[in-house]
């Protein structure tokens, strides 16, 4: 526990070292490393490879000569990729004063998006649109018609999020 740890090894343990996770493909021959956060007791990790069996290991912070239990063997198996359709999800404005600007889309296609889903069907299908947010970034824009770039963005660590290949045409005045 933390305690034991500062005692043993110092105030600044924590501080100066970042608990770290290796992965290691018994498979495929590779491994990486990934930070861990110290105050997380699961994490989410990106496997590039299917169907392989995987040992990791919490490698040893500086100074610490062992732990009670340092690696486990993990086997992945990944479902086939789905993929889902969530349609109309509501673009949010960001970086504009709405008491100086109005904001008034050319069509009905510059408030919502349309966003296709490709994963694991166990995530996907838990998905919803309240999950995910299409928000376009007006910072620096003035009064005028523009197309702008939509951006996505997410807090849920299940998915990433790729770019998505669309702009929305509007109207920017002056209130």
């Amino acid at each position: 526990d933390r305690e034991n740890f500062v005692k043993q090894y110092g105030e600044n343990f924590f501080n100066n070292t970042r608990p770290i996770l290796k992965i290691f493909n018994l498979t495929k021959g590779y491994d990486f490393e990934v930070e861990i956060n110290d105050f997380a007791n699961s994490w989410y990790i990106n496997i590039n490879d299917a169907n392989c069996e995987y040992k990791v290991e919490l490698a040893k912070p500086v100074g610490v000569k062992s732990l009670s239990i340092n690696n486990v063997t993990v086997n992945v198996t990944l479902d086939a990729v789905s993929s889902k359709d969530i349609k109309n999800v509501s673009i949010k404005y960001r970086n504009i004063s709405e008491d100086l600007y109005s904001i008034q889309a050319t069509s009905a296609d510059s408030v919502a998006v349309d966003i296709n889903l490709k994963g694991v069907k166990s995530v996907i299908d838990n998905i919803s649109a309240d999950d995910i947010t299409p928000y376009i970034d007006l910072t620096g824009y003035t009064a005028g018609t523009y197309d702008v770039e939509v951006k996505l963005e997410t807090d849920d660590s299940r998915f990433i999020l790729k770019i998505c290949l669309c702009f929305i045409n509007g109207l920017l005045s002056k209130n």
